[in-house]
């Protein structure tokens, strides 16, 4: 038997809960309504064992922590403390999957007839016959909560128990919620979320109190929800009229969002004259989409007026272009869709304003799917309202396209992709995708070109670093240059086995075996391990005198149909090996 010499730290620890062990047992405790009788009589035995059993349920081994708790509870039965953790630690135990629901159940149904239960605990067993769907339980819990230790969340509870039996409960529940919550925000809110089901004024009043209270954005997303979803068009456009621009930008915009969200158009629209007042493009963007969505042709030819008065800046007034040129696309109401396109900045936004489209189509429709109908429409639209350009060729082939792997459709993409670049715009979509098809068409030129550009945009994109890296390690050259780029990748994400599978390449073609082999690891543990990583794992353990386990690596990447070149690289190297 080993002989056990506790640390100063772990000595700390204990003297902790010695102390809080004998101020729980020092006699009866109070509380507001219920007065819990604790008889304990603790002893040194009952100490070692209640001390053992709380650094066991510390330590989350809540099965070891009962035995020891029981054996506590045998040197000091009129322990109210030892029960209560008893029954605390039951159910830490059957949350973390070590106790099954009918034993924690059970222990609490036998525990009601034992002792008084206090908030602590009646908290526990809510959660516990909650969970188990307990409702004799539930309706126990709740009543001794309510007689003993009224509060907002006890009679909150009281009322979801009867609310979710027949959707209908008693309205004084909630009332006597609202009183106990005495000005407290969260507990306001927390009633005026419950009110919402079945009093939407008395919620929104609630809530406004709650703002008046504490005045957080959160506490005004709710008030607009249900004023949005309950209130009326009257009330939401008082509650927009009531913001300040631009000290209230941001719940403007979130309220605007909210409302197109639950498609409340008529509202968003109605604030029409506010939202220009303000010259927002963020705001704007969302009443051009409102305005869409509804056929608000009169909006819309405003927001054109007055987005093509100003000088484009892509990156900032996309958004409103996006929904023009959806309209323009497909209506004679506003100019050519064409001049729409100055002020889009990447790929995404044009295939943004065919979503845009398909959604005002579903919409009108009332159709999940898009059909062929759609398709031919949008076709029909290009060559009719759209000019030849690079947008038009997209917009025609990705109508027809049967999927995204079609080759015309992803040739349609890169060349769309590569006009925002050569116009030094565009997002890191369009980067990668770029990159990905200039790697897929072994168009290895055109993509280093592209990386070294990428990479002084993007200095601190691990992907590009390594990407670079990699590709130059093809290149003797440009050993030195390759193996500075994949050790910036690998700084700036150490958890990535494919930069470190890089890394590892790099110190195998430098001839440095050893370092090679400290950066296997990670790679050692993918799961699906491509034939192209199975291969390098297999040279450098070769390179290390491992050829057993070197054979394995290369085996699998034998037999890695999707990568022939690899899979002939590693049948290769084993050939090597048998001779």
């Amino acid at each position: 038997m080993n002989n056990f010499l506790p640390t100063k730290k772990l000595l700390s620890w204990l003297n902790i809960i010695l102390l809080f062990f004998l101020a729980a047992c020092a006699g009866p405790q109070k509380q507001p309504q219920r007065n819990i009788i604790d008889n304990s009589k603790p002893n040194i035995p009952s100490l070692y064992y209640y001390i053992s059993a709380s650094l066991q349920y510390y330590a989350g081994e809540f099965l070891v922590a009962d035995d020891y708790y029981k054996l506590a509870l045998d040197q000091d039965y009129g322990s109210y403390q030892i029960r209560k953790q008893i029954l605390i630690n039951s159910a830490f135990a059957f949350f973390n999957n070590q106790q099954d629901a009918q034993t924690t159940v059970s222990l609490y149904d036998k525990a009601r007839k034992e002792i008084d239960f206090d908030s602590d605990l009646l908290n526990v067993a809510y959660s516990i016959y909650s969970y188990t769907n307990n409702e004799e339980g539930l309706a126990w819990v709740i009543a001794e909560s309510v007689l003993y230790y009224p509060s907002t969340i006890n009679y909150l509870r009281k009322f979801y128990l009867e609310y979710s039996k027949n959707k209908k409960a008693d309205i004084q529940y909630l009332e006597l919620a609202y009183k106990y919550a005495d000005h407290n925000p969260e507990d306001l809110i927390l009633t005026a979320k419950m009110y919402s089901l079945v009093n939407s004024k008395r919620s929104a009043a609630i809530l406004k109190e709650a703002y008046i209270l504490e005045p957080k954005p959160e506490t005004d997303n709710l008030l607009n929800e249900i004023i949005l979803k309950y209130l009326g068009k009257e009330e939401a456009q008082n509650k927009f009229l009531a913001y300040q621009y631009p000290i209230d930008k941001e719940q403007m915009l979130s309220f605007l969002l909210m409302a197109n969200q639950n498609r409340q158009f008529e509202i968003v629209n109605s604030l029409n004259n506010q939202i220009f007042n303000t010259g927002d493009l963020a705001l704007l963007s969302e009443l051009a989409l409102s305005a869409y969505l509804a056929d608000e042709t009169d909006i819309l030819q405003e927001l054109s007026r007055f987005l093509l008065q100003i000088n484009p800046e892509p990156n900032i007034n996309s958004q409103v272009a996006i929904i023009l040129f959806a309209e323009a696309l497909f209506s004679d109401n506003l100019q050519e869709p064409i001049i729409y396109t100055d002020y889009f900045c990447s790929a995404s936004d044009l295939q943004d304003a065919i979503i845009f489209a398909m959604l005002k189509y579903s919409m009108k429709t009332k159709s999940k799917e898009i059909n062929s109908e759609f398709s031919a429409d949008l076709v029909l639209s290009v060559q009719k309202r759209l000019p030849e350009s690079v947008f038009a060729d997209y917009l025609k082939i990705a109508a027809r396209a049967n999927t995204v792997e079609d080759q015309d459709f992803l040739q349609a993409r890169a060349n769309l992709c590569n006009y925002f670049l050569q116009k030094n715009l565009g997002e890191l979509d369009d980067w990668t995708f770029l990159l990905q098809y200039y790697h897929q068409q072994n168009r290895q030129e055109e993509k280093i070109t592209l990386l070294r550009k990428a990479i002084n945009i993007y200095p601190d994109n691990p992907l590009f670093l390594n990407d670079l890296g990699y590709t130059l390690l093809d290149f003797s050259e440009h050993l030195n240059e390759a193996g500075l780029l994949i050790q910036r990748a690998v700084a700036l994400d150490p958890a990535n086995a494919y930069y470190q599978d890089s890394l590892a390449w790099y110190y195998y073609l430098t001839s440095d075996f050893n370092s090679a082999l400290e950066h296997i690891n990670l790679p050692m543990q993918l799961k699906d391990m491509p034939a192209e990583i199975s291969y390098h794992i297999g040279m450098i353990l070769i390179a290390n005198q491992k050829n057993e386990e070197a054979i394995k690596y290369l085996q699998t990447a034998t037999e890695d149909k999707t990568n022939p070149l690899y899979q002939e690289k590693a049948r290769q190297a084993l050939e090597e090996l048998q001779k």
